[in-house]
Parts: C-alpha cells; sequence; structure tokens
C-alpha cells in the first residue's frame, strides 16, 4: 500500500494573487484527493486561470466528505453470468 493513502485530505481551492482560499471538501488517500485537484484544476476557465485561482491539497484531520470514484470492470466477462 502506497504511504498516504490511508490518511484524510483537504481539497483547497486558492487565490494566489489575493490569498483567499476556501475549503471544497476532505478524500481519503493521497493519489485520490491529487487527482481530484488535478481534474478541479483543470475545469477552471482561462479567466479564473488568469485571475490566479488553482487548487491544492492538505492533509488534515477531519472526516472525508467526498467519496472517491470506483472504478469500473470493462472487461467482457465481467458482467456474465457463469
Amino acid at each position: 500500500m502506497l504511504q498516504g493513502e490511508n490518511y484524510p485530505y483537504e481539497i483547497i481551492k486558492i487565490n494566489h494573487s489575493t490569498g483567499k482560499s476556501e475549503s471544497i471538501g476532505v478524500i481519503k488517500g493521497e493519489s485520490a484527493a491529487s487527482s481530484f485537484a488535478d481534474s478541479s484544476r483543470s475545469k477552471l476557465s482561462q479567466a479564473e486561470r488568469d485571475a490566479g485561482w488553482g487548487y491544492y491539497i492538505e492533509r488534515t484531520t477531519r472526516k472525508p466528505t467526498i467519496l472517491p470514484r470506483r472504478s469500473v470492470n470493462l472487461k467482457p466477462d465481467a458482467f456474465r453470468k457463469r
């Protein structure tokens, strides 16, 4: 198991120009949190990026509020009854 996968991480939206920040939520696992922050970062409009907005993660002691996506088994035999 990777280090940090059992700890909750807070996703924070921050404006680097003004210093304003807001908590988006808490998710369990460092890899899940970083991929959530990356996907949120890619959804920012160009105007928001130019204004200095971004996302980062920080380890916390709060309980998770966001459930990570489950991976789906897309193999052809996955749903076949035997």
